[in-house]
Formats: C-alpha cells, sequence, structure tokens
C-alpha cells in the first residue's frame, strides 16, 4: 500500500508548477548538466565489487525503430560500455510494461531470486513493493539529488529530504496528450491548433467529424482510457492535484455529484472508441492507428517516437480536452516523473548497483537517449528542451510540462485503489454497472484502506 493519505503533502498544497514539484534550481549551470558519464557520476554509489548484476527493465527501449532503420537502444550501448569500463558484467532482462510488472517482482523477492535492478513506476507503485526493496538514503544525500529532477516521487510521503528514499527518478513521462493521424483529420475536416484547449462540446463535435468521414475516432488501451484521462478529468472539477489527494483520504468523495457528472461525460466516449478499451494495451491501440484502423489515442510523450515511426510527419498532437464543469488545472495535463530506478533486496552488492544507477542515470546518457528521442525524457537540472530534441512534437511536450499539471493519479493513490479502479472502470464502460454503483464501490475500497 501507497502512503497513509491523511495529510495533504506540501508539494501538492498548491496547483502543481514543474519548477516546484520537481525542485528544479536555477543555481545549478550548463557545466552539471554535461557532466560525463561515468561509473558512479552522480549519488554517491561506488566501490562495489559485484562481478555481475541483473536489471529487469520496464522502461528503456531496448530496440529503437525508426521510419528506416531499428537499432539497439542506447540502454544496450550503455550497458556494453559499462561492462568495459568498470568490469561488471550486466544481464539486462525485461518487466512487463504493465502493472504485471509488480507481480513478477514479488513473486521473485518472495523467492529472493529477483533482480539487483529493476525500472518500474513511481509514486505508491515503488512504495508498494518496499517490502522486497533497499532504502537508498545513504547513496542519494541532498548534495547528490541537487543535479536530478522528481525525487519527490521516489521519497515515501512524496516530499524530497522528509522521508525514506526507495527509489531513483527516471526521467519524465512530458504530459498526456491527444495525439492523432493528421490526414484522417484533413479527410474529416477538421484543424486542430495545439496552442488551443477545446471544451468538452468542442471535443465531441470533433470526434463526430471523425466518426462520419468512416473512421473510429479513438483507440485507447486500459490505461488511455482511464488514467491518462478520466483521471486528469476529475482532477479538473475537484481542485488538481489537491483533489486527487482528497479523493484518497477521504476529504472528497468519488460519488461527489462534480465526479459523477465528469464519469457521466467520460463514458460519452464509448460509441467513439474501438471495442475493448478497457482489455487492450497500448501497444495495440497504437497499432491500430498506425494501420489506419482509427485516428487518435490519449498518451504520453513516450509514444511520439512510435508514432513518427508509423506515420511520419503526419502527427497532430493537442492538449486533452477541459471537461464541463471544470474549475481548475486548465489547459494543463496529467504526467510528471512517473518511472524510477530500485534496488532490490536480491541485490549481491548494493553499491555496485547504485553505480550502475548513477552510469545509466549520468546527465550524458540521458542526453543521448533524449538526442535520439528515445524516452523517457531527461530529467536534468536546467537542461533547455531545445538542446536536446529536433522534433517540435518533444519540444513542445517539454515546454508543457514547464507549467502546471497533475501528478499521475495512479502513482498517488494506493495501489489497491487503483486496481479497483481500474476493475469497477471496465464495468461501468461495458455497461455492466451505473455511474452510482462504480463510484460508490470506490468509496467503499478507500474507507477500508483507511480503516486498515
Amino acid at each position: 500500500k501507497g502512503p497513509t493519505m491523511t495529510e495533504l503533502p506540501p508539494f501538492l498544497s498548491t496547483p502543481i508548477d514543474r519548477r516546484r514539484f520537481l525542485s528544479i534550481s536555477a543555481m545549478v549551470g550548463a557545466t552539471a548538466a554535461l557532466a560525463a558519464c561515468a561509473p558512479g557520476g552522480g549519488g554517491t554509489g561506488g566501490g562495489g565489487t559485484a562481478t555481475s548484476l541483473s536489471m529487469w527493465n520496464a522502461t528503456f527501449d531496448t530496440i529503437a525503430t525508426t521510419s528506416s532503420t531499428t537499432r539497439d537502444g542506447t540502454v544496450v550501448q550503455c550497458k556494453t560500455g559499462y561492462e568495459k569500463e568498470a568490469g561488471t558484467a550486466i544481464d539486462l532482462g525485461d518487466l512487463p510494461r504493465d502493472d504485471q510488472m509488480f507481480a513478477k517482482l514479488r513473486t521473485a523477492g518472495v523467492a529472493r531470486n529477483g533482480p539487483a535492478i529493476a525500472t518500474i513506476w513511481s509514486g505508491s507503485y515503488t512504495f508498494g513493493l518496499k517490502d522486497y526493496l533497499m532504502p537508498l538514503d545513504e547513496y542519494y544525500p541532498a548534495e547528490a539529488r541537487a543535479g536530478m529532477v522528481g525525487w519527490d516521487a521516489v521519497t515515501e510521503g512524496f516530499v524530497e529530504g522528509e522521508g525514506t528514499i526507495w527509489g531513483v527518478p527516471c526521467g519524465v513521462d512530458g504530459l498526456s496528450a491527444m495525439y492523432f493521424n493528421q490526414e484522417m483529420l484533413t479527410n474529416a475536416g477538421v484543424t486542430l491548433d495545439p496552442e488551443q484547449v477545446q471544451d468538452w462540446d468542442e471535443f465531441i463535435g470533433t470526434l463526430d467529424k471523425i466518426q462520419a468521414s468512416g473512421v473510429t475516432p479513438l483507440a485507447l488501451g486500459s490505461y488511455e482510457y482511464l488514467a491518462f484521462s478520466l483521471f486528469y478529468w476529475m482532477a479538473q472539477v475537484t481542485g488538481g492535484s489537491r483533489g486527487i489527494f482528497e479523493l484518497g483520504s477521504g476529504a472528497q468523495n468519488f460519488s461527489d455529484p462534480a465526479v459523477k457528472s465528469v464519469v457521466e461525460q467520460w463514458l460519452t466516449l464509448v460509441p467513439y472508441t474501438v471495442q475493448g478499451a478497457p482489455v487492450m494495451s497500448g501497444g495495440d491501440a497504437l497499432g491500430k492507428i498506425i494501420a489506419g484502423e482509427a485516428a487518435g489515442t490519449f498518451s504520453g510523450s513516450w509514444l511520439i517516437p512510435d508514432l513518427r515511426a508509423g506515420l511520419g510527419d503526419a502527427v497532430t498532437m493537442t492538449r486533452l480536452p477541459n471537461v464541463g464543469g471544470a474549475t481548475s488545472s486548465l489547459d494543463g495535463g496529467i504526467g510528471g516523473p512517473g518511472n524510477a530506478f530500485v534496488v532490490t533486496a536480491s541485490a549481491p552488492d548494493v553499491a555496485a548497483a547504485v553505480e550502475f544507477i548513477n552510469f545509466l542515470n549520468s546527465p550524458a546518457e540521458q542526453i543521448a537517449r533524449g538526442k535520439l528521442a528515445e524516452p523517457p525524457m531527461p530529467n536534468v537540472v536546467g537542461l533547455a528542451a531545445a538542446d536536446v530534441y529536433t522534433d517540435p512534437l518533444l519540444i513542445q511536450q517539454a515546454e508543457w510540462a514547464n507549467g502546471e499539471f497533475v501528478f499521475w493519479a495512479d502513482n498517488t493513490w494506493p495501489s489497491e485503489l487503483v486496481g479497483e479502479l481500474f476493475a469497477q472502470a471496465q464495468l461501468a464502460w461495458n455497461g455492466d454497472i451505473g455511474v452510482d454503483e462504480f463510484l460508490s464501490t470506490i468509496d467503499e475500497k478507500r474507507d477500508a484502506l483507511l480503516e486498515g
């Protein structure tokens, strides 16, 4: 279970500005951002004696594909370079890129045969695994954290410097946005301005035009239809990130009229969406867009390279619409530092594991990944997006994330509550239960968790 939600952490006490949430310091200059990539570069790890380490990866692309080439991802190249320089063999394996990653890690943790290192989702997802993880406070004092943003998301209680550090922030996701095949928009007579946020009625009008052209407007996977959209719209009517926290703490209820209205609007998307959203993977949703079976989706910045590989320049990105009744977090989005490196209790040498994490997370390696448009986006302090990216969509994402946003709700609420939301949302989306039953069930689950 994630942190007990009884008091609002300071970083959630106002609408999140990326400069506040990510603790960006203007005093850290470009020299620090361009530090050389070397073992031990960042953090105070070093001195490890392990000759081999294993890492289970759910974040980095081990194979990078563009419209014309396929190559090893930079994480594979970095692993090879580290093995030569440090003399430590790295066994790089994959974790599922959905919530099955946690089941696999828990099973390995119980059996004590897990990896030394893993990349997983941050926040409450990480804290829910802490029985199988190593605390990292001694390796990351304040001075070691200064050059990298996102430490709130790996610190229990969500306040950097005031709780146990259970991971190391691994990049930034940007914000969830809408992505469309531009050719399909043109055929439907739709023009979208990336700087103009639609209200709900305008958004539905856009979907109507796309549907009238003979194309299914949306392909959404199990996270796209819920965590990347509905959770943001819930925040818009409850007070932004504070509202998300208060829904988890019981200060507000999911069954409150404003949230009920949002869910009713959300359900109007069903006839515009390829069937099977609650059980579809994000990759399958992407495949339907590439194949011309749907016009668009909701997702984070990590989708941009794959869309470019499949559609080239024919990609339009715009912000999520403002839901009807929205009172806060207008024209923003949901996102932030959603991934983390962790060192598991199975690690034969914690110092050696930290040293490899620091190597992968060094400014030079992050910038190299960014220049090749590999997700996640760098979380290096003071780094200008235009110095890393040439793709205007990635530059735009970085600029959006430099304003107000709502931190991932599913990384904030306890994992058991998120699991119940996914289960009940599927029933509501499929018409098997009504809105009142959906939301009252979530309130009951939250209250039971708080009592426990």
